[in-house]
């Protein structure tokens, strides 16, 4: 068992209230075996076929597993009181080289930033940070528990995007790709921040590789 499966399974779970049962209770994961692999949130299966992902990731000749940590939290907490939590966290079947904890969105370029409602004019923060606070109140909640993280010689918070409009051919193709150029400017730059206990905050745009 996993490093990240046996602190979820015992500690997480005890932790708050629960007492892990593997006759009844399973947690949700996948280990890829291509090297490069794409996963989505919301699907039958966590890996998709190349073309179909939200979050390309690039792994080395060891076999990693991918937790649907939405879907375990919502068995600890329950579905209708599940807390603010990244979607999926990757890490090494055995060892501790890394610790990947991945938020993903699929949408239109202009909502990344922060925009403006066009019925309301309401000022919304965007998706970018959004996935930043979802990715904190994940790393916050696990520190709660235990210092199982620091274990690891690598942490990183990776915000994952498929932008729905980035090689549009409808008419306002080209007003897309104007929304899309400062998104690319981002994602080709390092966000030069760190989040909560030293984990790194990355961006990549659909379909550059995460590389573990």
């Amino acid at each position: 068992m996993s490093t990240l499966c046996d602190f979820l399974k015992k500690d997480y779970s005890a932790h708050f209230g629960i007492t892990w049962d593997d006759n009844t209770m399973q947690i949700r994961k996948e280990c890829p075996a291509k090297v490069v692999f794409e996963i989505r949130d919301q699907q039958p299966t966590i890996v998709q076929p190349t073309g179909k992902g939200v979050s390309v990731i690039r792994k080395k000749d060891y076999s990693v597993e991918i937790v649907d940590f939405e879907a375990f939290c919502k068995t600890i907490h329950g579905r209708n009181n599940a807390p603010k939590c990244c979607d999926f966290i990757i890490s090494p079947n055995v060892g501790e080289e890394f610790i990947v904890l991945n938020e993903l969105t699929n949408t239109e370029s202009k909502y990344i930033l922060p925009f403006a409602q066009s019925a309301t004019g309401t000022q919304q923060t965007g998706k970018l940070a959004y996935a930043r606070e979802q990715l904190e109140a994940t790393i916050e909640r696990i520190y709660e528990v235990s210092n199982v993280l620091d274990s690891y010689d690598k942490k990183v918070a990776l915000f994952s995007c498929r932008l729905s409009d980035k090689k549009g051919v409808h008419p306002m193709a080209k007003s897309a790709r104007q929304f899309s150029r400062p998104i690319m400017k981002l994602e080709k730059m390092r966000l030069h921040e760190t989040l909560p206990h030293g984990f790194e905050f990355v961006m990549r745009v659909y379909n550059k590789e995460y590389e573990l």
